[in-house]
């Protein structure tokens, strides 16, 4: 059997570098749980961290259960069992393909939490520019089935959120609306069914 020793205190000051960066950068830091899932050093990190990444309806109940924050999913491949809990326990549930995304898209978006904007999807998009070293490990490697490339979102309409500040106790809400890609960017376009 392996052991491993793990400094909490090394974690918790890598942490709160990371948690300095996040707000410096205006933005969230998450644990991908592909990394990194020891659950026991969840609480010396979930302090500092937003929320966790998790790879699949196992990793995503760890984090909902453990960890207790955010959770973004994102999987090549979802079993059509998976989605019903995954849209009750992710935050931000992300599609590989449009494909995946029409697959799945009428079940999500008659989901409680998607309605009212708890749940937020959206598609992997792979850039096809590479940055990595070993083709084997880089998502963005010819021929990778990872995310959908440009040419292929070209004149695709899918659903977007846009967030619309609300008067009434600083909130944020969130209303539906489509977007069609155009090759650099999403734009709005007539609502769709």
């Amino acid at each position: 059997m392996s052991a491993f020793v793990i400094s909490e205190s090394a974690l918790e000051r890598n942490a709160l570098i990371l948690r300095d960066v996040a707000d410096a950068a205006g933005c969230r830091i998450v644990l991908a749980l592909k990394g990194f899932s020891c659950w026991p050093c969840f609480d010396a990190l979930s302090p500092w961290l937003d929320g966790c990444c998790a790879s699949g309806l196992w990793e995503a109940r760890l984090a909902r259960r453990r960890f207790g924050k955010h959770v973004l999913t994102y999987s090549p491949g979802y079993a059509s069992e998976e989605i019903a809990e995954l849209a009750e326990i992710s935050d931000h549930l992300d599609f590989n393909s449009l494909t995946q995304w029409s697959r799945f898209r009428e079940e999500v978006m008659r989901h409680p939490r998607f309605l009212s904007g708890e749940l937020k999807c959206g598609l992997r998009v792979n850039p096809r520019f590479s940055t990595g070293h070993t083709p084997l490990y880089d998502p963005c490697a010819p021929g990778s089935r990872l995310g959908v490339t440009p040419d292929v979102m070209q004149g695709a309409v899918f659903p977007a959120f846009i967030s619309i500040p609300c008067a009434n106790r600083g909130r944020m809400t969130w209303r539906l609306r489509w977007a069609r890609w155009n090759g650099t960017s999403a734009t709005s376009c007539p609502a769709r069914r």
